[in-house]
């Protein structure tokens, strides 16, 4: 065991260790050999500078510091001035700029030193060996400088101090690496934004050039057009005006009658062209007016008829009286009267040539008529279904031959979403059974039997404007064809979900399934018999009319709307242009001359638009002569060509109209074949209702006698609008638009054309049908020309139904809807703005025509007439 040595006092303490102050020691530097310091042990302090003499200046700064004190608080005032005492300030901040220094040098003295004792301590503990550490730290020295205890301390101050440095640093470059992180991210982003900003403001830029470049075209385009059609309106100004002073020149010697100048001159214009048409073809053997009375004879046939014309003619009726007490009424120009005479005298042979075949048949054969067979057991058990079915008296059945009965079925139209407006715009009565009548075998007869041709005739008795029997047969013949081939077994019913948008291939489609759907329904009870089967096919189909083509019974590919229409086929397109009513009543009550009138005003508009490409829709779809020549077709647009046909039928409307009012349209015989046809187009693609109102029908709050009944939805829409209105109330607001846009309006409907190619007026509150109770509102939405012609028809000398607007292009058109005032679905961002998101909330109720300058300033609201609205609509239902 080594020997432990007694600790002496160590060589670095010097021998003036007693002039320090108590605790202060006097210590050799390690580092530096030959220099010292002093350190007092307890207080862990070191200096450079002898502890006395600090003391001394710290003493002598406080005594300095200690007087202004104490002249301060009056302690004593000296009686002389102590000069000794005095120090310049020269001196003074010279000493404290010394002092200064002296205290920074000896702070950084002290760091060095403390420094250098940290080091010092650290290799002694490395380097001592473990008996050198024993011996050391068993001094029981009171002077001993360091102590195993202080170094142990000191060593795990400075590890921990050295920890937390290294800690502290770490985090700094953290925080700092995430500092550079954001701020690298942040400018990225400031980078990114600014650079899509600039490519929005670049975009936005080029679609304002685009659009100003746009604008810049339309207007100079416009005004082309409108100075070639100001150009154009003079000359005709000027032509009408040459032929008024000739007309007037021809006319001053004739004597005035009854009959209005301007007619007589029309009705002679009319007869020169009759005498061309059928005296020259020897249709007629001669021709003559004598005032307003027309005399004429027919080729082959003895004794004159006379037509006694009424003013205004053509629009109103003609009486016509010939030979064996002929008496026809008709209307229309002097052409059409003569057409009339003639079918009825080839009716009238065809009746009698029948009457005698059968009186010339033998006494044999006149003896089964007597007799009357009753029917087969399976023709009898259907006609028991039927009155089952309708009741007493719905059927009659009557032997024509050995072999043919003929059974006539008075079907009931049992509908309530008919209402007598639909029917009567339809041609029907609702309450009168429609009568089916068939040629039956007295033998052989069984389901699947009856053929189409068995069908004769389809008609309401008492009731000869009957309108539905093309239609009617057509329907009926579909259904025996289906029984008769049994192809209703491959039928599917249901309707398919995947059909329920409205682009034309789906429409026909999912139209084609409900016609097969409505044959299944009716052959539901297949037991009943056919005749039953075939009734309850026609009162099934009865609602759905408008939604077929009226010659063809074939599906349409536009969704439906409230008349009854014709397809586009070349062979319908043709027999509507030829025969027209003759045939069916697709045009319903939209013959009136006035209606006629506008509505090819509406197309005028709209073909000289800039816009026609996308608002003339339907584009034309014209056929003429036997052989179904193409004029205009939907699948070959050619403007030019419907420009040229648009103009002849306005170059006859300046020229004639003021003359004869709205009736121009009847004089059919001055147009081309082409431009005959499309005007008979026009009126037969109206898909609307549209009815003049009566003087005592209008609502004189609007200011303008031109005011019309309008109604667009169709049947079952309208019972679906109902339904609504009883669950919310519905109110009345305008609806306005350019003239250009409502020929497209009364043949699709009024449509939400928000944000799609048709939208001009934008969606400054979302997507809907806009309307506004104000009527000044919806003014702004009719981009009317504020034209107006030089001279203005006096229309108080036409009667409603035949008045004529002059002022075509200063038309003014807008519609009064009735709207459900559904919360969830109708907007009303402002006082009178309303927004309808969804088109089963709007139907149309009335049609107002503004033609006077005075009339653009009219502003009215449908709240404050909402009771007057309302009467008037529920009387026209």
């Amino acid at each position: 065991m080594a020997k432990h040595k007694k600790r002496t006092a160590p060589a670095h303490r010097s021998a003036d260790s007693k002039d320090l102050p108590p605790g202060w020691i006097r210590v050799e530097s390690r580092s530096k050999p030959g220099a010292y310091f002093y350190a007092h042990p307890a207080t862990k302090r070191t200096q450079l500078e002898h502890p006395g003499k600090t003391r001394d200046r710290e003493t002598t700064k406080s005594k300095r510091a200690e007087g202004p004190r104490r002249k301060a608080a009056g302690e004593g005032t000296p009686e002389a001035l102590d000069v000794e005492g005095f120090e310049d300030p020269t001196e003074k901040a010279e000493r404290l700029r010394q002092e200064a220094e002296e205290a920074e040098a000896a702070e950084a003295a002290r760091q060095e030193m403390a420094r250098h004792q940290r080091a010092a301590k650290r290799a002694l503990l490395r380097d001592a060996p473990e008996d050198k550490k024993d011996e050391e730290s068993g001094s029981d020295d009171e002077n001993e400088l360091v102590s195993k205890e202080d170094l142990a301390r000191w060593k795990e101050a400075e590890e921990q101090r050295e920890r937390e440095e290294a800690e502290a640093e770490r985090r700094r470059k953290e925080e700092e690496e995430r500092k550079r992180r954001e701020a690298e991210e942040a400018e990225r982003r400031r980078l990114e934004e600014e650079e899509r900003q600039r490519e929005e403001e670049e975009r936005r830029r080029e679609e304002e050039q685009k659009e100003k470049i746009a604008l810049w075209k339309h207007r100079v385009e416009m005004a082309r057009k409108e100075a070639e059609f100001e150009l154009s309106m003079a000359k005709e100004r000027q032509k009408k005006a040459e032929a008024d002073k000739e007309v007037a020149k021809q006319l001053e010697a004739q004597p005035v009658s009854h009959m209005s100048l301007r007619s007589r001159t029309v009705i002679e214009d009319d007869v020169r062209e009759a005498r061309e048409r059928f005296v020259t073809n020897k249709r007629l053997s001669r021709l003559d007016i004598e005032e307003d009375t027309i005399v004429f004879q027919v080729f082959g046939l003895e004794g004159d008829f006379t037509a006694f014309l009424s003013d205004p003619y053509p629009m109103e009726s003609t009486v016509v009286y010939g030979p064996d007490d002929f008496e026809l009424h008709t209307s229309g120009t002097i052409h059409d009267t003569v057409l009339a005479v003639m079918s009825k005298l080839k009716s009238q042979e065809a009746k009698r040539l029948t009457e005698d075949s059968c009186s010339d048949a033998g006494e044999e054969e006149l003896d089964w008529i007597v007799t009357e067979r009753p029917p087969e057991p399976g023709l009898q058990s259907d006609l028991d279904s039927v009155q089952d079915l309708f009741g007493d008296g719905a059927f009659e059945i009557t032997q024509l031959c050995p072999k043919t009965y003929r059974v006539r079925l008075y079907v009931p139209v049992n509908c309530a979403i008919l209402d007598k407006k639909v029917c009567s715009a339809w041609g029907f009565k609702p309450d009168a059974p429609i009568c089916v009548e068939l040629c039956l075998p007295a033998s052989g007869y069984a389901f699947g039997v009856v053929k189409p041709h068995m069908l004769t005739q389809i008609r309401q008795e008492g009731f000869p404007e009957f309108g539905l029997q093309k239609q009617l047969m057509q329907i009926l013949a579909d259904f025996c064809l289906v029984c008769s081939g049994k192809a209703w077994e491959s039928y599917e019913s249901g309707a398919d979900d995947t059909l329920e948008d409205d682009t034309p291939d789906k429409l026909y489609r999912r139209f084609e399934l409900k016609k097969k759907s409505l044959i299944l329904d009716a052959l539901g009870n297949k037991e009943l018999g056919f005749l039953s089967c075939l009734a309850r096919y026609l009162q099934l189909r009865m609602p759905t009319l408008h939604e077929y083509c009226a010659i063809c019974d074939s599906p349409f590919t536009l969704p439906p709307m409230m008349m009854r229409a014709v397809c586009p086929r070349e062979l319908c397109t043709y027999q509507f242009g030829e025969f027209g009513s003759k045939i069916t009543s697709a045009e319903g009550m939209n013959n009136h001359a006035e209606v006629v009138d506008l509505l090819v005003c509406m197309l005028l508009a709209a073909a000289k638009s800039s816009r026609r490409h996308l608002i003339l829709d339907p584009f034309p779809n014209v056929y003429v002569g036997e052989d179904l020549r193409v004029v205009l077709h939907p699948d070959s647009k050619d403007f030019s060509k419907l420009e040229t046909y648009v103009q002849e039928l306005q170059a006859i409307r300046t020229r004639v109209g003021n003359q004869i009012g709205a009736s121009w349209s009847a004089k059919t015989s001055s147009m081309s074949a082409e431009a005959a046809a499309l005007l008979k187009w026009t009126v037969a693609s109206n898909r609307s209702f549209l009815a003049p109102l009566q003087d005592t029908e209008r609502i004189e709050a609007f200011r303008t006698p031109f005011q019309y009944l309008l109604i667009s939805a169709p049947p079952d829409k309208e019972a679906r609008f109902q339904e609504l209105k009883k669950q919310f109330r519905t109110s009345f607001a305008f609806h306005g638009s350019s003239s250009e846009n409502w020929h497209s309006i009364l043949r699709n409907g009024l449509k939400n054309a928000s944000n799609t190619k048709l939208m001009t007026c934008g969606a400054a509150h979302g997507p809907g049908i806009y309307l506004s109770t104000a009527s000044s509102r919806s003014m702004g939405y009719t981009r009317h020309s504020p034209v107006v012609t030089e001279g203005v028809v006096a229309l108080k000398r036409q009667k409603t139904g035949n008045r004529f607007v002059d002022n075509q292009r200063g038309l003014v058109m807008m519609a009064v809807c009735e709207v459900v005032e559904d919360p969830s679905r109708l907007r009303k961002p402002t006082a009178h703005i309303w927004v309808a998101s969804e088109e089963e909330l709007v139907c149309t109720r009335f049609f107002l025509v503004f033609s006077e300058a005075e009339h653009v300033n009219l502003n009215v609201s449908t709240l404050k007439l909402d009771k007057e609205i309302r009467t008037l609509v529920e009387r026209s239902r």
